[in-house]
């Protein structure tokens, strides 16, 4: 289900490909004709935040978030850990955006309903069955 949850992250934090308002080969500059200097950093700032939250919660849910080798031995290891595997994502963030292209309304619409939403539901199906079939 990570695949899946990663795209919902980056269409909810709006970068590349779900960027669509504030694309910058369609608009002059934007936001950027708007907001000067200080506006401007808080702005993106703000952007990069949510992606830093989303990561949180994404390397909490899927890689067991502070958890790691030697942490029962040496605690401080889990928030290092924990940074680590944020700033990984992150990583994962930025290359994903530099690297997908940016596609039309129609194609990335027809991609989420006929592709990404089926086999979601199939994946929930099979994780759903799982828990309840399998032991603990």
């Amino acid at each position: 289900m990570f695949p899946f949850f990663f795209i919902a992250m980056l269409a909810e934090t709006s970068r590349k490909p779900f960027d669509f308002p504030e694309t910058e080969n369609e608009l002059v500059a934007g936001f950027q004709t708007e907001y000067g200097s200080i506006k401007f950093a808080l702005y993106y700032m703000t952007e990069y935040l949510h992606i830093l939250g989303a990561c949180g919660v994404a390397v909490t849910l899927f890689f067991g978030g502070w958890r790691g080798p030697f942490v029962d031995q040496v605690p401080i290891l889990g928030p290092v850990y924990f940074v680590g595997k944020v700033l990984a994502l992150v990583f994962m963030f930025i290359w994903a955006s530099a690297s997908v292209p940016r596609p039309r309304y129609d194609q990335l619409l027809r991609f989420c309903w006929t592709f990404l939403f089926p086999l979601s539901l199939i994946f929930m199906a099979i994780t759903a069955v799982g828990v309840v079939l399998l032991p603990q």
